[in-house]
């Protein structure tokens, strides 16, 4: 009996210790989700969910978490959250003005089904399946691929990128025969536009492309500017994703999840536009002018994420989470534009969760996310901090007054605030000009508010 016990927990820690052998580099960058997280419950407990993940965003946090849902879910929620960012600069006039935070305001939606019930609970092999969809409220067919040059201020978290619709989904695994032990597997899909350009009152022509109008300012230079955006087809583009849980006790709960890296791309095009040749003394002229595009629109870091959770009391559920975010695999594929080289981060996460009554639940949470941003000392100008989320929330779980639906329902909200403390980037002459914009500072905080509603069936 206690060499049974001995070899089942070798294999347990081997097991949990597997995936740190398959830490391959990818690209990356971030989502609203890798920032505020999502679902009521996990972001009220600091997103120290990998370990926890007992409900349908498990699809998100460990799909192998899927395997504690006993029945079929459904889940409503809303995410809010309204970002206030400070940037100036002394050296240069107009930067706080470029620098444009976006709101985000989105829906969502998951549901997972226990097909052991098809089966009455006959089978010895165990699955749950669920689908998660964020859809943001100015939810938009067509995204704008924003391509600035590299010196133009822009805050890498926030911006019109993370608003994209994401759909994600999981199923779980586990044996009756290895009840210890649950594996999961998913993916995640980025919904985007398809050929679509916006005109942007420009005359058209056989060469032209709507909303695009290029103006030579020098020509023996090659100094030229872009009025107006070009909205551009990208590519949907799917990732896997994957997790484990181990239950060594009723109590203690270990958990691994693994995200891989997502990049939305604008493949090289070429495209017909005008040049409009402001000459010194004579008319405008216009030539035929053709153009070679190559940009990202969108990246997503590869994570690997390590949880631990331990119910001290029948009342009391502490957890604890550590991500590794592959941020140093991100390459630029823009024309020309230098590599940014940022820096692979490890973010810690804490939560906690106390029932002082059955039917309330109070929870509270901390994370630190370190800015994968290296400080700016030449042309570029990414602006990032290091964030520190402190987060709060309830459960409350009752029955349907109007006794429609025979199973209890779970009401959960949360308030989280993010802070970044100033960052202050000095700049200096490269010994031919000033570089723009020279010295700058930079901070800012983020209110988000959740709620969601699960049902049981």
């Amino acid at each position: 009996m206690i060499a049974a016990k001995a070899i089942r927990t070798h294999c347990q820690i081997g097991i949990f210790l597997v995936p740190l052998l398959l830490c391959l580099p990818a690209p990356s960058q971030a989502t609203f989700m890798e920032t505020l997280g999502i679902g009521a419950r996990a972001q009220a407990m600091g997103s120290a969910y990998t370990a926890v993940a007992d409900d349908l965003f498990a699809i998100y946090h460990n799909p192998a978490g899927l395997a504690q849902l006993e029945k079929h879910a459904i889940t409503l929620g809303y995410l809010y959250s309204a970002p206030t960012l400070h940037a100036s600069s002394t050296d240069t006039e107009g930067f706080a003005q470029r620098l444009i935070p976006y709101r985000l305001r989105s829906p969502y939606i998951a549901m997972a089904f226990n097909v052991d019930k098809t089966f009455k609970g006959r089978t010895p092999l165990h699955v749950r399946v669920g689908v998660l969809n964020a859809i943001p409220d100015h939810f938009k067919s067509v995204y704008t691929a924003w391509d600035p040059p590299p010196s133009t201020p822009r805050w890498v978290h926030f911006g019109d990128y993370w608003d994209r619709v994401h759909l994600q989904g999981a199923v779980s695994f586990q044996l009756d025969k290895v009840p210890w032990l649950a594996l999961g597997m998913g993916f995640r899909f980025i919904i985007s536009g398809k050929n679509y350009l916006v005109p942007r009152d420009v005359v058209l022509d056989q060469y032209a492309v709507p909303g695009l109008r290029l103006i030579l300012e020098d020509i023996l230079g090659g100094k030229a500017r872009a009025d107006g955006n070009v909205d551009l087809d990208v590519d949907n583009v799917l990732t896997p994703t994957a997790g484990l849980m181990l239950f060594p006790t009723d109590r203690l709960r270990l958990g691994y999840s693994f995200r891989n890296s997502l990049r939305l791309a604008v493949d090289p095009i070429i495209a017909f536009a005008v040049a409009a040749l402001d000459l010194p003394d004579g008319p405008v002229d216009v030539l035929p002018v053709t153009l070679s595009v190559k940009f990202e629109a969108y990246y997503m870091p590869q994570q690997h994420n390590w949880g631990v959770s331990y119910r001290v009391l029948d009342n009391l559920l502490v957890a604890a989470d550590l991500a590794w975010h592959r941020w140093s695999a991100y390459e630029h594929i823009a024309y020309g534009a230098p590599q940014p080289r940022w820096r692979d981060t490890v973010n810690p996460r804490v939560g906690v969760e106390y029932t002082p009554i059955a039917p309330l639940a109070l929870r509270l949470g901390y994370a630190f996310q370190p800015s994968p941003i290296p400080t700016q000392v030449a042309a570029s100008n990414y602006i990032d901090n290091d964030k520190h989320v402190f987060s709060l929330g309830a459960g409350y779980t009752f029955r349907d007054p109007t006794h429609t639906i025979r199973f209890p329902m779970r009401l959960n909200v949360m308030i989280q605030y993010l802070k970044m403390f100033n960052r202050t980037t000095a700049k200096s002459c490269d010994g031919m000009y000033q570089l723009t914009p020279g010295s700058f500072q930079a901070s800012g905080e983020a209110l988000s508010l959740g709620v969601d509603l699960t049902f049981y069936f």
